[in-house]
């Protein structure tokens, strides 16, 4: 974690962000076959919350229903979310929201 995490990052943010964790993490160890998920969060004048995994990447075609709801957290707030594959094995779910 980086920033005022604890001072900053309160109420119904903090709720999404506990929730976008909830997800990630989730579905890092359901679906990536991965052995390590890192979690990072840097505060400052916007929130940037990212969950790596080191497993087999997310299906570009694959059904993202618990993802849709990431999305619509972040854009409801004026944010974005993204999940994408890495190059060298892996998935990344990035998701951010200006700090309000």
């Amino acid at each position: 974690m980086a920033g005022a995490v604890d001072s900053l990052v309160t109420g119904d943010l903090a709720a999404d962000i506990e929730a976008v964790v909830r997800e990630g993490v989730s579905n890092a160890a359901r679906h990536s076959g991965g052995g390590h998920v890192t979690v990072t969060l840097d505060v400052s004048d916007t929130v940037v919350l990212e969950i790596v995994d080191d497993g087999r990447g997310i299906d570009v075609d694959a059904a993202r229903s618990g993802l849709r709801n990431l999305q619509q957290r972040a854009q409801h707030r004026g944010g974005a979310a993204s999940v994408q594959p890495l190059a060298d094995g892996g998935t990344r779910l990035r998701w951010s929201s200006p700090l309000r």
